[in-house]
């Protein structure tokens, strides 16, 4: 039986052998668009970053994206020698934001790549000890460096489950919003009848640390990889689900749909602290 990410190129029905994006076709989509691309070193991993901040705000809540897995598995069989998306949705995602303040954040080995990339951290481990780490020591520089006081998290597909454990380690996230979020990865194993990710977190293990925090959960009704079963799963182990709201969106699967939908789907109300 193959790892979970194996059969999600199964899933997704590719024939053809995707492109990665190059550092070079990221700076491309960004002409224009006021960012800065910032490499924030730490340990293990150096992880790509593109702020963009736009006039008349107060600085005191930054909105933070995380990318989801990238493409893991170059062939049914064979992983990628590293995990670079081929069109990084959550980036697209934040850029579609009218919202002032925000930062990009790629996972672990996308885009960058160091000694520790070893394949575990885009297969077994991707939300594994050391990427939740990786990604708050990064979160926490960005904050500091510009004196936010708040935090709000969204994180696409399994950008989702590291934002959901960031947050449950953290005191200024004031809300997390998801976007096709595996949101309990053992359930998502058991739903395609994959290996289980043995090196990784599983955010429903956190739900009491979780369960004052403001979420919203965008789920595209046409999306078979990550349905509302998933939702469904992640809510059964929360004892309190009133700070948490699903949201179905219509014309959406898990890669197309979110750009055009987004700038009005982001603005819906969330209740923060």
């Amino acid at each position: 039986m193959f790892l979970a990410t194996a059969a999600l190129l199964v899933l997704s029905g590719c024939a053809t052998r995707p492109v990665q994006m190059s550092l070079q076709d990221l700076d491309n989509l960004l002409v224009g668009k006021g960012c800065i691309v910032r490499i924030v070193d730490g340990e293990p991993f150096s992880l790509l970053t593109v702020v963009q901040k736009r006039p008349a705000t107060d600085g005191a809540v930054l909105r933070v994206y995380i990318e989801g897995d990238g493409l893991a598995w170059r062939t049914r069989r064979r992983l990628s020698a590293h995990p670079t998306p081929v069109n990084p949705l959550a980036l697209r995602l934040m850029l579609a934001d009218p919202f002032a303040d925000k930062l990009y954040m790629a996972r672990p080995c996308q885009f960058v790549q160091n000694e520790a990339c070893d394949a575990r951290f885009w297969s077994s481990d991707r939300y594994g000890v050391e990427v939740v780490a990786a990604t708050n020591e990064a979160l926490e520089k960005a904050k500091r460096e510009k004196g936010y006081k708040h935090i709000e998290l969204v994180g696409y597909s399994g950008g989702a489950t590291v934002a959901l454990l960031v947050a449950a380690q953290r005191t200024d996230v004031i809300s997390v919003r998801t976007v096709c979020g595996n949101l309990d990865p053992a359930a998502f194993s058991r739903l395609h009848r994959v290996s289980p990710l043995t090196g990784s977190l599983n955010p429903v293990d956190f739900s009491s640390s979780l369960q004052k925090i403001p979420q919203i959960h965008f789920v595209g009704e046409k999306d078979k990889r990550i349905p509302e079963e998933i939702f469904n799963s992640y809510r059964k182990f929360f004892s309190d689900t009133g700070a948490m709201e699903l949201h179905r969106v219509p014309d959406a699967d898990h890669h197309h749909g979110w750009i055009e939908q987004w700038p009005q789907l982001v603005r819906q109300a969330i209740d923060t602290p």
